[in-house]
């Protein structure tokens, strides 16, 4: 793969709550203004997990130490720049931990799993609504993956 074109981004699950962030507006930032899970570009001699715990600390100041690793999910790409790889990473707290975000990130904050309302239209396509922020694109196929792998893992038990 090309320098540039591997990404990662950290899902982090405390309880039946998932931390998502709000990026700033901005002008030269594509998913301005847009929910996101932490993450961004893999850097030269970093491996895909690295990278995740790195923007992680770097986006809310929450730090290696706070949580556990879980598993890697699947790789995704963006609908518009489909030769990147988003390589997901879940991981578990024990505490909701305040976001401190950075100057990419507007806010942070947990979203309680399954009070999310599912909702569709002709720009967005399916997203969901949580708490009045909207979650759709990338960020929402994500979610709804591992909403599919978490509803799977109940069944089998």
């Amino acid at each position: 793969m090309p320098p540039g074109n591997e990404t990662a981004v950290s899902i982090i699950l405390c309880q039946d709550h998932l931390l998502l962030l709000k990026r700033k507006e901005r002008s030269n930032d594509p998913w301005s203004g847009d929910m996101c899970f932490p993450g961004g570009f893999v850097k030269d001699g970093e491996t895909p997990l690295m990278a995740s715990i790195r923007e992680l600390k770097e986006e809310t100041g929450i730090d290696r130490d706070s949580i556990t690793f879980k598993f890697e999910h699947k790789i995704f790409h963006p609908v518009r720049s489909s030769s990147i790889n988003v390589h997901t990473f879940v991981f578990q707290c024990s505490e909701m931990i305040p976001v401190e975000p950075d100057s990419e990130i507007e806010r942070g904050g947990w979203y309680r799993i399954g009070t999310e309302i599912n909702e569709c239209d002709d720009r967005k396509g399916d997203f969901i609504r949580w708490n009045g922020d909207i979650v759709w694109g990338l960020t929402y196929r994500i979610y709804d993956s591992l909403r599919n792998a978490f509803k799977e893992l109940e069944e089998r038990h």
